[in-house]
């Protein structure tokens, strides 16, 4: 298994935007960053739950095909799951309706726990109140072997590093190029490549070891 660290960033460098409301949560800017993705067949069956074979293909949709592919934990900021806009309400159970796309257990960072919300599809949101370190070993155990994938907009490296350095399995990709991902086809094609063999390198090496982590 590895750690996935999945993160979005515009071909200008932007990560996120400023703008967030309660009603345009992600910002204005938001599907402008991700509307390559949103566009594919994939997204579209797996998070707008339509079977109609609409979409794109191509090198967006074989991102979006490995992004849900092999993960047995997510880990997300509270911010993700809506409690920055929502904090104060008990019945809250994230942007993604009764059948979010995770379909696996999510491990939700927060400093005022809750209980746990099981979903349908196999969806679990848990919370906690504890280090990432921590998140992430308890992610891993979940797993079971499969993938944990890490959610994050743009992720401090140093804080990164430190995970690294605490579990022998940690692999950090940036695997996209959003914004205009067809345009830039041969940026994506690459970065999957450079994903798809460092995984196989670590997946045929031991890992009782933290210097067998991805770099």
């Amino acid at each position: 298994m590895v750690v996935r660290v999945d993160f979005m960033i515009s071909l200008d460098g932007f990560a996120t935007t400023t703008d967030q409301t309660p009603e345009t949560p992600f910002g204005e800017d938001w599907p402008r960053l991700v509307g390559a993705y949103a566009a594919t067949r994939t997204f579209r069956e797996r998070v707008l739950k339509d079977t109609t074979g609409e979409g794109t293909t191509g090198v967006d949709d074989e991102y979006a095909k490995e992004y849900f592919e092999n993960v047995g934990a997510e880990i997300m900021g509270a911010g993700m799951f809506g409690l920055h806009n929502f904090p104060d309400d008990p019945n809250w159970r994230g942007w993604w309706g009764d059948e979010p796309p995770f379909g696996c257990p999510v491990f939700v960072l927060t400093h005022k726990p809750r209980p746990s919300i099981e979903m349908a599809g196999g969806t679990t949101f848990h919370f906690l109140n504890t280090t990432p370190v921590d998140a992430l070993q308890q992610a891993v155990r979940t797993a079971n072997g499969k993938d944990v994938r890490m959610a994050v907009v743009l992720p401090s490296f140093a804080t990164i590093s430190k995970l690294a350095s605490s579990t022998a399995f940690m692999l950090l990709s940036c695997r996209f190029c959003s914004g205009a991902a067809s345009a830039c086809g041969t940026i994506c094609a690459a970065w999957k490549l450079a994903a798809q063999s460092r995984r196989k390198r670590h997946r045929a090496a031991p890992s009782t070891s933290p210097s067998n982590a991805s770099r």
